[in-house]
């Protein structure tokens, strides 16, 4: 059965049918988690190049002489979605459903098995961006495609499934659910206030000092202010944009280097924790708009989301961003 999106008429929700999914492997199992791991259990590993699928792209880093392929991107082996799916919507019954078209990408950060970032130079990290920013430019050329979703997963809470340093990318034919609030919200801000929400988030963020945690004259990196989780944290630039691919290389090094600290005082205030980082750049029909400002959430997977949070879409969370921020600049100090 080929990969299908599903719309629920009740509430709205969308899910991706993707049943190749269901033959991925587990390598947090395999391997003890304080010991090395070698090629005999990572597939990502530079010793064992036939197992993953020939390269979309490669990148050198400057932090890796002695290797060609210091970033490596491949198709996923078990896909969300394809380029190769059909396109087209077709409804059964009351229900709407679209092709499983898109694209899953993989970007193994790294050529040697490192697992965190924390283990990175900034340097490197802000390579890894460039290249999540040049799969965007890419991508955006299937005019089928309507979405793009960067996003990194790290431990088996966060719902990763391989160690080895590395993320993902999922191109959409549809704009996310996501995404379409993101959207929504903004645009209702824009025509209240005819200024972008975010905008005006930073510039009361950076006047009050209460949730900012790091700041340069490129980005600012603060802790919600209704933060979903303890320790959650926000990093956008302080110019407005909506398109993450127009972010400069002075943009990348200072998001790449906010990024690798935050990941820091994180293992000093909660140990190394899982987590979950995830883009936010316009879908690309909304690239030029003033009412979206791209950014990347980092959200600590310190708690498992119960009824209360499916059942009603909020979140309870027991420690006032205030406080965490406070915390985490008192470390970084």
């Amino acid at each position: 059965m080929p990969s299908s999106i599903r719309t629920n008429i009740v509430s709205g929700d969308r899910v991706i049918l993707a049943p190749e999914r269901a033959r991925r492997p587990r390598d947090h199992k395999l391997v003890p988690p304080d010991t090395s791991h070698t090629s005999e259990s990572c597939p990502f590993c530079p010793t064992e190049p036939t197992r993953i699928p020939e390269p979309i792209r490669t990148r050198k880093s400057a932090s890796f002489p002695d290797h060609e392929h210091a970033i490596t991107v491949v198709p996923n082996l078990y896909p969300a979605l394809t380029p190769a799916d059909a396109e087209q919507a077709f409804a059964r019954g009351p229900y709407d459903a679209f092709g499983g078209v898109g694209a899953h990408e993989v970007i193994i950060e790294a050529p040697e098995h490192i697992e965190h970032w924390t283990d990175l130079d900034a340097r490197h990290i802000a390579e890894i961006f460039a290249t999540w920013q040049e799969r965007l430019c890419d991508l955006r050329n299937d005019q089928r495609l309507k979405d793009i979703i960067p996003f990194k997963n790290i431990g088996p809470r966060s719902g990763a499934t391989l160690a080895h340093a590395h993320s993902q990318i999922i191109a959409l034919p549809l704009v996310s659910p996501r995404q379409h609030q993101l959207l929504q919200r903004g645009e209702h801000y824009f025509e209240l206030h005819h200024r972008c929400a975010l905008c005006d988030a930073l510039h009361h963020e950076e006047q009050s000092g209460e949730r900012i945690i790091l700041e340069d004259d490129a980005m600012l990196a603060w802790a919600p202010f209704a933060s979903r989780s303890p320790f959650e944290v926000w990093i956008a630039p302080r110019a407005h944009s909506a398109d993450f691919a127009h972010a400069s290389h002075r943009d990348l090094t200072s998001l790449a280097r906010h990024t690798r600290r935050i990941l820091q005082l994180w293992e000093q205030a909660i140990g190394r924790v899982d987590h979950n980082l995830v883009l936010h750049s316009a879908p690309f029909a909304f690239a030029d708009k003033a009412y979206y400002h791209w950014h990347l959430e980092m959200l600590p997977r310190l708690s498992t989301h119960g009824g209360f949070e499916w059942g009603s879409g909020a979140y309870i969370n027991a420690t006032a961003s205030e406080v965490a921020a406070r915390h985490l600049r008192e470390l970084n100090s």
